[in-house]
């Protein structure tokens, strides 16, 4: 269905120790974290379960521990992304197990399957991913690719023709990496803003030195400084038109911030939803 569609405005995790003072009350137990968060957004990007599953019990109180409406786009586990084979298959059916309490839920807003900078465009890839996203049900999933590759005008044709959304990404403008479109190319529209810390981009060790730090790739700094980035008002304010005209486009539409350092995640998610008119200014 196409059509004007709620703009849903969140952070990539909510777990983070050093948003103490900065976004958590000092002395709010970190059990009590999620709660705070959903009373002010109504959205987030579970990351933790990129590096490991947690209990059902544990993912059935984060459902009940946040309102009706709220929203959970879950990223998918790294044995699904960038392990795959043999890894993939023993991994699909518990990660499609702990997509069940969203799903009975009603807060599953989506699946994230975040590929490595490694994983190009060519058919057997097309094909993983297709066979991948047809597998995962009761939500959408959405595709992020980290090398430009992807992002020609067939890939796009492709992504729609397979109704695959795509997540689009604000983060520097450096060789082989996508660039800021803003696409819908599925159910959803899907942003995620990386920041643009060129300086902590590349990994200074890598032989090669095209290679960005990543989850599979050689040396570099931690995502700790590669994603400690403020975007300033004018830079937020050129993606106002792009977002509403994908959530015009699109059933659903999300954008996550993943400039976690420091709590400028929380900050910028506030100005855009500020810019947007989905909220008053703090």
């Amino acid at each position: 269905v196409v059509g004007t569609s709620a703009i849903r405005i969140g952070t990539c995790g909510y777990s983070y120790e050093e948003w103490r003072g900065v976004f958590y009350p000092d002395k709010l137990p970190k059990g009590k974290f999620l709660e705070h968060y959903a009373a002010e957004f109504d959205t987030v990007e579970l990351n933790a379960t990129f590096y490991q599953l947690p209990a059902l019990k544990s993912l059935e109180g984060m459902v009940r521990r946040t309102p009706p409406g709220f929203s959970f786009v879950v990223k998918a586990h790294q044995a699904l992304t960038h392990q795959r084979g043999k890894a993939a298959e023993e991994m699909l059916p518990s990660f499609k197990m702990a997509l069940k309490p969203f799903v009975d839920g009603g807060k599953l807003g989506g699946v994230l399957l975040q590929f490595p900078y490694s994983f190009k465009a060519n058919p057997p890839n097309a094909t993983y991913v297709r066979e991948l996203v047809g597998r995962i049900t009761g939500a959408p999933v959405i595709a992020e690719f980290r090398h430009k590759d992807w992002f020609v005008p067939d890939g796009i044709a492709w992504l729609k023709k397979h109704a695959i959304s795509l997540c689009c990404v604000d983060e520097p403008e450096l060789p082989n990496l996508p660039p800021p479109v803003a696409e819908v190319t599925g159910p959803v529209g899907y942003v995620r803003f990386h920041g643009r810390n060129r300086a902590a981009w590349w990994s200074p060790t890598a032989p090669d030195p095209s290679q960005p730090i990543g989850h599979d790739e050689t040396g570099g700094r931690s995502p700790g400084e590669r994603y400690r980035y403020h975007y300033r008002p004018d830079e937020l304010e050129a993606w106002v038109p792009k977002v509403r005209a994908m959530a015009h486009e699109a059933s659903g539409q999300f954008a996550f911030f993943n400039n976690h350092p420091e709590g400028h995640a929380v900050r910028n998610a506030r100005d855009l939803k500020v810019l947007l008119g989905e909220s008053h200014p703090r």
